[in-house]
Protein backbone atom coordinates (compact mmCIF):
# COMPACT_ATOMS: atom_id res chain seq x y z
CA UNK A 1 0.00 0.00 0.00
CA UNK A 2 1.37 3.70 -0.57
CA UNK A 3 2.30 4.78 2.50
CA UNK A 4 1.08 8.37 1.25
CA UNK A 5 -2.50 6.98 -0.09
CA UNK A 6 -4.93 4.78 1.89
CA UNK A 7 -6.35 2.16 -0.09
CA UNK A 8 -3.58 2.37 -3.23
CA UNK A 9 -1.44 -0.43 -4.06
CA UNK A 10 1.08 -1.96 -6.49
CA UNK A 11 -0.11 -3.93 -8.67
CA UNK A 12 0.62 -6.14 -12.44
CA UNK A 13 -1.47 -4.84 -14.92
CA UNK A 14 0.40 -6.41 -18.44
CA UNK A 15 3.71 -7.42 -16.42
CA UNK A 16 3.87 -3.67 -15.84
CA UNK A 17 3.39 -2.49 -12.29
CA UNK A 18 0.76 0.10 -11.28
CA UNK A 19 -0.29 1.91 -8.36
CA UNK A 20 -4.05 2.63 -8.11
CA UNK A 21 -6.87 2.70 -5.36
CA UNK A 22 -8.74 -0.48 -4.61
CA UNK A 23 -11.74 1.30 -5.08
CA UNK A 24 -11.40 2.05 -8.95
CA UNK A 25 -11.01 -1.45 -9.95
CA UNK A 26 -14.00 -3.64 -11.24
CA UNK A 27 -12.69 -6.94 -10.09
CA UNK A 28 -11.72 -6.72 -5.78
CA UNK A 29 -10.52 -10.02 -6.00
CA UNK A 30 -8.16 -10.26 -8.93
CA UNK A 31 -6.80 -6.81 -7.96
CA UNK A 32 -6.18 -8.35 -4.74
CA UNK A 33 -4.16 -11.02 -6.20
CA UNK A 34 -2.40 -8.92 -8.44
CA UNK A 35 -1.21 -6.52 -5.32
CA UNK A 36 0.39 -9.78 -3.87
CA UNK A 37 3.93 -10.38 -3.44
CA UNK A 38 6.05 -12.75 -1.29
CA UNK A 39 9.07 -11.26 -0.08
CA UNK A 40 12.49 -13.44 -0.17
CA UNK A 41 15.12 -12.70 1.88
CA UNK A 42 18.74 -14.09 0.37
CA UNK A 43 16.66 -15.50 -2.50
CA UNK A 44 19.71 -14.23 -5.51
CA UNK A 45 21.83 -12.42 -3.26
CA UNK A 46 23.02 -12.59 -0.03
CA UNK A 47 21.81 -9.65 2.44
CA UNK A 48 19.26 -8.82 -0.22
CA UNK A 49 15.59 -9.35 -1.37
CA UNK A 50 13.18 -10.01 -3.74
CA UNK A 51 9.88 -9.90 -4.52
CA UNK A 52 7.54 -13.06 -6.27
CA UNK A 53 4.36 -12.62 -7.93
CA UNK A 54 1.31 -14.22 -5.66
CA UNK A 55 -0.85 -14.28 -8.66
CA UNK A 56 2.35 -15.71 -11.28
CA UNK A 57 4.49 -17.86 -9.37
CA UNK A 58 8.04 -17.30 -10.43
CA UNK A 59 8.09 -14.19 -11.35
CA UNK A 60 10.02 -11.46 -9.74
CA UNK A 61 9.41 -7.77 -9.30
CA UNK A 62 12.33 -6.45 -11.33
CA UNK A 63 13.88 -2.92 -12.67
CA UNK A 64 14.16 -2.64 -16.59
CA UNK A 65 17.01 -0.92 -17.99
CA UNK A 66 14.36 1.68 -19.11
CA UNK A 67 14.04 2.43 -15.10
CA UNK A 68 10.30 1.13 -15.19
CA UNK A 69 9.51 -1.89 -12.72
CA UNK A 70 7.57 -4.72 -13.95
CA UNK A 71 7.73 -8.65 -13.34
CA UNK A 72 9.42 -11.12 -15.10
CA UNK A 73 9.83 -14.89 -15.57
CA UNK A 74 12.96 -15.73 -13.37
CA UNK A 75 15.85 -16.22 -15.52
CA UNK A 76 19.33 -17.44 -14.34
CA UNK A 77 21.56 -15.06 -15.35
CA UNK A 78 23.50 -12.62 -13.25
CA UNK A 79 21.80 -9.52 -15.01
CA UNK A 80 17.95 -10.44 -14.07
CA UNK A 81 19.30 -11.38 -10.25
CA UNK A 82 20.88 -8.06 -9.82
CA UNK A 83 17.94 -6.26 -11.29
CA UNK A 84 15.11 -8.20 -9.02
CA UNK A 85 17.24 -7.69 -5.86
CA UNK A 86 17.00 -5.00 -3.56
CA UNK A 87 17.50 -3.86 0.24
CA UNK A 88 15.72 -1.63 2.56
CA UNK A 89 16.83 1.45 4.04
CA UNK A 90 15.51 3.76 6.36
CA UNK A 91 14.22 7.24 5.87
CA UNK A 92 16.36 10.13 7.52
CA UNK A 93 13.17 12.69 7.35
CA UNK A 94 15.39 15.53 9.31
CA UNK A 95 17.94 15.50 6.19
CA UNK A 96 17.40 18.84 4.16
CA UNK A 97 18.35 16.73 0.87
CA UNK A 98 17.90 13.00 -0.34
CA UNK A 99 20.54 11.79 -2.88
CA UNK A 100 19.27 8.26 -4.56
Amino acid sequence: MDANHTDWYVHNSSSYLHLDPESSVPDVPLFQQESSFILHTDLFHPGYYALESLNFPDYYMRLRDDGDLWIEHRANSAAYKDAASFSFYLLDSSRKYTCA
